[in-house]
């Protein structure tokens, strides 16, 4: 039998969380608000900081995209969910050490975290030359949910400021489409920036290409590179096809690689468009999984 003093405590602790910050480029946010989901990190949970005015460098490492800031509901969150302290980090040298980020994780192990009953409010920083598409804001206002345009970053000294906070019984979300909203470039990697790498399916893919001398000439794959997986390179691919169970970077040196789900594979609208980018394609192809490549195996 639980003890009355222990269950008291146990639910004041679960309403001093505070709240906590989500962030993330401006680039995904159309997609994060059509899908509706936050999505995990590396770690499976999902990634937030107990600090309003974080320090986004990281963030701009991945581009220059404007950054979003996710105000969540914490004590709310935490009758629902654990949530712990996280401090992970990776030095200039490249070997691991321990900083302490403010981070927050929510463990929701590996399943994507509807955040809508918990969102209070938006807020976008712009440096000097970045706009925002209008339509962005549209969205917002048209949800009734509570944002705010800065200049600056977070760590700035523009003052955090609105005259209505957010409330999430107030978020029209009906007004927001369910789906993702997908761009053609975006297909592939929405919400990432791309590049090209040298991995190779299988050792005979590999010596396929060494003895036809395509292995130096060949441009790489492309793949995506995402905040949400700094230290892995994205390739997309099938679970079904057993070819893909051994990759080998162009040393011919096997990947030590992970698989997860692609967030677009539940959406009928991406895969109807998917299919008419890439066709023809029939639906047991769609590719459904990411390979996490790990950067440092990929040399």
């Amino acid at each position: 039998m639980i003890k009355l003093t222990s269950l008291l405590k146990e639910i004041t602790e679960a309403k001093q969380v505070g709240d906590l910050y989500h962030f993330t480029p401006l680039s995904s946010l159309r997609n994060i608000l059509g899908t509706r989901v936050l999505f995990t990190n590396e770690e499976g949970q999902i990634s937030t900081s107990v600090r309003a005015n974080m320090d986004v460098d990281v963030l701009k490492k991945f581009g220059d995209d404007p950054i979003v800031r996710f105000m969540l509901d914490g004590n709310k969150i935490s009758n629902k969910y654990k949530i712990r302290p996280f401090a992970y980090g990776v030095n200039d040298s490249g070997s691991d050490y321990i900083e302490d980020l403010g981070e927050e994780q929510i463990v929701t192990d590996g399943k994507n975290f509807p955040f809508f009953p918990y969102l209070k409010r938006i807020d976008i920083f712009l440096n000097q030359k970045e706009t925002i598409n209008p339509k962005i804001l549209e969205l917002l206002t048209k949800a009734n949910i509570a944002h705010k345009v800065y200049n600056g970053t977070p760590a700035s000294n523009t003052p955090y400021s609105q005259p209505k906070d957010g409330n999430p019984e107030d978020i029209n979300i009906k007004s927001i489409p369910k789906k993702a909203m997908y761009k053609k470039e975006e297909l592939y990697y929405p919400n990432m920036k791309t590049t090209k790498i040298k991995v190779y399916a299988t050792p005979k893919i590999y010596n396929h290409y060494k003895e036809n001398g395509f292995l130096d000439g060949n441009e790489g794959m492309l793949a995506g590179i995402s905040l949400d997986y700094p230290n892995h390179y994205l390739l997309m691919g099938i679970a079904a096809y057993g070819d893909h169970r051994e990759w080998v970077n162009h040393n011919g040196e096997k990947i030590n690689y992970k698989e997860i789900p692609i967030p677009m594979s539940d959406d009928p609208s991406w895969k109807q468009k998917f299919s008419k980018v890439v066709p023809p394609v029939p639906s047991y192809s769609i590719p459904d999984i990411y390979y996490l490549m790990p950067k440092d195996e990929v040399v």
